[in-house]
């Protein structure tokens, strides 16, 4: 899982400009009763939402369907639908994502 920083239009901005992790819904680790009907990670500083990858993994490997992440009035936060939460079977799920800081 990587947080990757913007390229500015004038070069490349410092370090510390990456995003960083500090919440999600599901938690990892969670035990659900029923299968979430979003992803909804919460980042430390705002990131570009229109330019965020997330992906939804079984425990083959094997990616699920989830929508394009939504637009919301918190740029620190990303949401991303799960396309058919109710075809989702018990199991491990592992979420992947990419994005970009402002």
């Amino acid at each position: 899982m990587t947080a990757l920083s913007a390229l500015g239009m004038f070069g490349v901005r410092a370090a510390a400009a990456h995003a960083e992790l500090d919440d999600t819904s599901p938690r990892a680790g969670a035990v659900l009763e029923a299968a979430p009907t979003e992803i909804v990670l919460d980042f430390g500083d705002e990131v570009e939402q229109r330019l965020a990858h997330v992906e939804l993994l079984d425990a083959q490997g094997v990616q699920v369907v989830v929508d394009a992440p939504l637009r919301t009035p918190d740029r620190s936060q990303v949401v991303v639908p799960v396309h058919d939460p109710n075809s989702l079977g018990a199991g491990v799920y592992v979420v992947r994502y990419r994005v970009t800081s402002l």
